[in-house]
């Protein structure tokens, strides 16, 4: 059921998304994934009461490394940048190599001017079976090149 909802959710249905989330809790109250999933998709709504609710649900859970990517998104839509960074390096630790985080982690380092942007980029380009990064990888190309390019014209 997660993974349906994950599905909806990329292609922007919310409504059947939050529902397979809340079958999933219905028939495993536990499930760290299901309450991760809602708790994204509140924190459209609510983002502080969103914050406080990963904050709890990391408290209990540690090992929900979706919990982490969640926050730090979180942190980011707000550009708080240096927190952000924080959650996404933790996602990391948690779950390392996957793409959709290194490349988070990129734009959150690019985003304080920390040139470790550059080895995550590069990292979350490499990372993952095609298909498995969720991001444009264009984009992330682009934006290595401009850094290194700023980086070589610098005496």
């Amino acid at each position: 059921m997660n993974g349906l909802a994950a599905l909806a959710l990329r292609q922007g249905q919310y409504g059947p998304a939050a529902a397979w989330y809340q079958k999933a809790l219905a028939a495993h109250p536990q499930d760290v994934t299901a309450r991760v999933g809602l708790l994204r998709l509140k924190g459209e709504i609510n983002p502080m009461a969103t914050e406080s609710a990963l904050h709890q649900l990391l408290q209990e859970s540690p090992e929900a490394c979706d919990g982490y990517q969640a926050l730090g998104i979180l942190l980011a839509d707000q550009a708080r940048w240096g927190e952000a960074r924080e959650a996404f390096q933790q996602a990391n630790t948690c779950r390392p190599g996957n793409p959709n985080t290194l490349l988070n982690l990129a734009v959150s380092l690019d985003h304080l001017s920390k040139s470790q942007a550059r080895d995550y980029y590069r990292q979350a380009l490499q990372a993952g079976e095609p298909g498995a990064a969720h991001f444009d990888r264009e984009g992330a190309r682009a934006r290595l090149a401009a850094l290194e390019g700023a980086e070589a014209s610098t005496p």
